[in-house]
């Protein structure tokens, strides 16, 4: 597991199992999980990305778009 995207696992995780989920966790580890291109490597989480994306929280700058042209 890529031990950068893992920090981020487990400040969102955390205060998800006490019940105390912060807005900034969840879009930190969206954010990413997107910047490093990691959507297919982390599925559980395509649910927050797309929630996040559709809010505004979060972009996609498309790197998977522009692998195919390369």
């Amino acid at each position: 597991m890529n031990e950068y995207v893992e920090r981020y696992i487990v400040s969102y995780n955390t205060p998800w199992e006490t019940g105390h989920l912060q807005m900034k966790a969840a879009a930190d580890l969206a954010q990413c999980i997107l910047d490093l291109d990691l959507q297919e490597k982390y599925p559980q989480y395509k649910t927050l990305c797309d929630y996040m994306l559709r809010e505004g929280l979060c972009y996609d700058i498309g790197y998977n778009y522009l692998r195919e042209f390369s």
